[in-house]
């Protein structure tokens, strides 16, 4: 499908973005990534990272409409390293969800079965079932994250989960041991 038509089909739908192939790409494989999917709190100052449940059904069947399936991060990491002819043979799109927020499971895994595509959560792996305090100074709001038995429901729905970090902690303000003990420390749980 072309650029044009991308948009065409965009503009459908009441989406404006822009398209651009990635100058010598042999394979463009676009990455959604979203936060939260569910109603956007009145006192949130990032409205962005929220979007409805209503919104983002509809980006899913716009991604099925343009011959797009939707996949996990492992899948478009190998169709990625695949040799050209077979990575060109398949339009995809990866799907992730950053923090691991309940409504993850309750809104967006429905959808996403709905419309034949799967996508990778990043949990932060120490804050299961709790709610993401990390963000109340910037958002102004806070949601609930997954539990043990949500993370079971997604990935029994055929979803991929992933490795956020530990406890959310700024990255760029940890010593090696502490940046170590976030990192690898969330895959270990």
């Amino acid at each position: 499908m072309s650029i044009a038509a991308i948009r065409s089909r965009a503009d459908d739908f009441g989406y404006r973005f822009a398209v651009q192939p990635l100058a010598g790409a042999r394979v463009m494989l676009p990455v959604l990534m979203y936060h939260s999917i569910g109603p956007v709190p009145a006192d949130s100052r990032r409205r962005s990272i929220f979007v409805p449940g209503t919104v983002f059904d509809r980006q899913m069947r716009l991604l099925t409409l343009m011959g797009y399936r939707g996949v996990t991060m492992s899948e478009a990491l190998m169709h990625l390293s695949s040799p050209p002819p077979a990575a060109s043979a398949q339009k995809l799109c990866a799907i992730t969800f950053d923090d691991g927020f309940q409504d993850n499971i309750d809104t967006a895994l429905p959808i996403l079965r709905k419309h034949g595509h799967q996508a990778t959560c990043y949990v932060v792996s120490d804050r299961l079932g709790h709610w993401n305090e990390w963000s109340y100074d910037v958002l102004a709001a806070g949601s609930a994250l997954a539990d043990a038995h949500g993370i079971g429901e997604w990935i029994q729905g055929g979803m991929e989960l992933g490795a956020h970090t530990r406890t959310h902690a700024p990255l760029t303000h940890l010593d090696n041991v502490r940046l170590d003990d976030e990192v690898r420390g969330c895959k270990r749980r």
